[in-house]
């Protein structure tokens, strides 16, 4: 199973909420550790963002929660691959 197995189920144009509590709409289909995505937070800006920083997703009024991939736990995933 992928480390990023949740956020790879995620398409084009699914609205997630981020870590900080920003929404944002998914742009790509891409795989990994980074997607480009539209996010609302002061300023309306589309770029990339960690996939470890995508907290959930909606589905209509529901936020489903995705669980937390953080950055040490996936830096001790790729020693242990290695």
């Amino acid at each position: 199973m992928s480390k990023f197995s949740e956020t790879n189920k995620l398409k084009k144009g699914t609205r997630v909420v981020l870590r900080n509590g920003w929404e944002a709409v998914l742009e790509d289909n891409k795989k990994g550790s980074i997607r480009l995505a539209t996010v609302f937070g002061t300023y309306t800006e589309m770029g990339s963002i960690y996939a470890h920083d995508i907290a959930g997703y909606k589905e209509g009024e529901f936020c489903v929660k995705l669980p937390y991939i953080g950055e040490n736990f996936l830096e001790l995933l790729m020693r242990k691959a290695a």
